[in-house]
């Protein structure tokens, strides 16, 4: 299977969203799944200087998409679910588990339709904050 775990925040920032994605990623890639996790471009350039190695792919995306889906509206939105689209049909996922509710939760439908692909959202940080 095709896997994919969308989220902003990735290692080498050590939290629970980012242990529960990297242990998630590498007990599927063990097991044979493809997986690629989509994180902040600036975060993966830091593992990759670190000389951190995976059994999983990562994909650098840019902070745009992810700033403006939370923070840009409707526009913002629509082109936060236009980068997931394309990186999903880009490579050829399966599933995608996005981390963080606001604002995937609200623009996951649309993508769905564009992909035909599985999300599952997982909440993160400010999303169970009260």
């Amino acid at each position: 299977m095709r896997i994919g775990i969308w989220m902003y925040s990735y290692l080498p920032k050590i939290g629970g969203a980012q242990i529960s994605a990297h242990s998630l990623a590498n007990s599927l890639a063990a097991q044979g799944h493809h997986v690629v996790v989509y994180a902040d471009s600036e975060l993966l350039e830091q593992l990759s200087d670190l000389g951190w190695r995976f059994r999983y792919e990562t994909r650098g995306i840019s902070r745009t998409p992810f700033r403006l889906a939370r923070h840009g509206g409707v526009v913002g939105a629509w082109l936060g679910a236009r980068s997931l689209a394309s990186a999903v049909k880009a490579d050829r996922l399966d599933v995608v588990q996005v981390v963080g509710m606001w604002p995937w939760s609200l623009i996951l439908g649309k993508v769905r339709a564009a992909t035909d692909v599985i999300f599952a959202v997982r909440a993160a940080g400010d999303d169970i904050q009260v």
